[in-house]
C-alpha cells in the first residue's frame, strides 16, 4: 500500500489555486511513498497552506503556491535519493514491506516556477 505522487505546474491559469479539472502542466517531480506518504500534505491543509480538492477513485488532488509546497518536497526527496528501493518489495500478507519508502522516479526540478505559482499535486493510490 502506499502512494504514488506527481506535483507539476498548471497548464493554464498559474496565478491561482488549481481546480480538480486543472490540467497539469511541466512535471517537477514524481516519486512512491509508503501508506503515510500523505501526511504532511495534509498537515499543510490543515495550516491553510495547501487546498484538498478532493479524492475521485484512486486519485487524490491538492493545490498549494510553490513557497508553501516545496519545502515538504525538498524534505521528502531528501529522504529517498533518486532510484531509491526501484523494486517494490511485498510481504507475505501480499503489502509492501515494512522497510519500503518508494523510490523517486523523476529529478526534482524546482526553478521552473515562482515562489506565487500555485502547483499540482497528483497522488496515485497503489494499493
Amino acid at each position: 500500500m502506499g502512494w504514488s505522487i506527481d506535483v507539476c505546474s498548471q497548464k493554464h491559469e498559474a496565478l491561482s489555486p488549481a481546480t480538480a479539472q486543472s490540467r497539469p502542466g511541466t512535471r517537477l517531480v514524481e516519486w512512491e511513498t509508503g501508506l503515510w506518504g500523505l501526511e504532511g500534505m495534509f498537515a499543510l491543509v490543515k495550516s491553510g497552506k495547501a487546498i484538498d480538492l478532493g479524492c475521485e477513485g484512486l486519485l487524490w488532488k491538492f493545490t498549494a503556491t510553490a513557497e508553501n509546497l516545496l519545502p515538504w518536497v525538498i524534505e521528502q526527496m531528501a529522504k529517498r535519493p533518486r532510484g531509491t528501493n526501484p523494486q517494490l518489495r511485498w510481504d507475505s500478507a501480499g503489502e509492501f514491506g515494512a522497510k519500503w519508502d518508494g523510490k523517486t522516479i523523476a529529478d526534482f526540478i524546482p526553478a521552473v516556477c515562482r515562489s506565487d505559482e500555485w502547483l499540482i499535486v497528483d497522488a496515485w493510490d497503489m494499493s
